[in-house]
């Protein structure tokens, strides 16, 4: 199944589209294709949460696959945030990929926080003069959760603007691997490219491994690119435990800190708080919970699986 959207040209629209897509099995996978597509001078936003109810970890044999096909009109905007939080049976696979085209701006918002194995791939394509994507993403590890990472953006025009910037906080043995590419074309002079990646790691047994790469065809550009992992500052703790905070209190506020850079640029107050709020309770190992009980959630006939559009 999946979503079909066309949004015609001159198009505002206020309010995002919510969606929530809901595991009931973990016997069943589903594989959704969603096309969005927008015409010129559109503004639209569209949010998706994932959950499950399934809380045997031992039994990673359910597939979750979510792809989109993006197109982004002349001096439009699109905004896609994605919300993870299934149990610890679950392989998520999500894949994007986005064609911007003159003026056009995306911003892919992710944070992931559940799921045995997650794999994304967002693959972007500035195709249009002065184009702009904005890939954000954020994650949650814990127990032996396993994060593949795998943005590329591709400057194929001039004076486009491409960032990559992808945080993630570890504990247990948890894992997390960012293998990033952007690429400045000949043809895409004046452009600005970033790709960051960090890790903070809590525990002796999280491992972090973050390979940015650059191709640049085009010397008159901007390109940049980070990669920092490593273990919290135990002196960031002693000051914060000197100011009458514990350790626990202490290593939350911390985690907080260490994402908000990321957080505070999703184009959007609530989704902000909603996602501050589950990266604690995900760190305090909390049930997440979406607010629908099985009743609420409906959208079509398979009794394992329903989607609310």
């Amino acid at each position: 199944s999946g979503l079909f959207i066309k949004i015609s040209d001159n198009s505002v629209f206020n309010d995002p589209l919510m969606r929530i897509i809901y595991n009931k099995s973990s016997n069943v996978g589903f594989f959704n294709k969603n096309i969005i597509d927008l015409g010129t001078n559109c503004d639209f936003s569209i949010v998706s949460e994932y959950s499950s109810v399934n809380n045997d970890k031992n039994n990673y044999n359910s597939i979750i696959g979510e792809s989109y096909e993006i197109s982004v009109g002349e001096n439009s905007n699109l905004s896609v945030v994605d919300i993870q939080l299934f149990n610890q049976n679950i392989i998520a696979l999500f894949n994007k990929n986005s064609l911007i085209k003159n003026n056009g701006k995306l911003t892919i918002s992710s944070g992931h926080f559940g799921g045995a194995i997650t794999r994304t791939v967002n693959q972007s394509f500035l195709d249009g003069k002065g184009s702009e994507v904005n890939n954000l993403e954020v994650l949650v590890g814990t127990d032996f959760q396993r994060f593949d990472i795998g943005p590329r953006i591709y400057h194929n025009s001039e004076f486009t603007k491409g960032v990559v910037n992808v945080k993630g906080v570890l504990r247990d043995d948890s894992s997390f691997i960012l293998k990033g590419m952007n690429k400045i074309n000949e043809e895409a002079a004046n452009s600005n490219t970033y790709l960051g990646g960090h890790a903070l790691l809590l525990g002796g047994s999280a491992r972090a491994n973050i390979i940015p790469g650059l191709e640049i065809d085009n010397r008159n550009v901007i390109a940049k690119h980070l990669a920092a992992v490593a273990p919290i500052d135990e002196d960031q703790i002693f000051y914060l435990n000197s100011r009458g905070l514990d350790r626990n209190n202490a290593v939350e506020l911390i985690i907080t800190g260490f994402l908000e850079e990321i957080i505070s640029k999703i184009p959007s107050n609530s989704i902000q708080e909603d996602l501050r709020s589950k990266v604690i309770t995900k760190w305090r190992k909390l049930p997440h919970s979406n607010n629908k009980s099985d009743d609420d959630i409906q959208g079509n006939n398979d009794p394992k699986t329903s989607q609310l559009v």
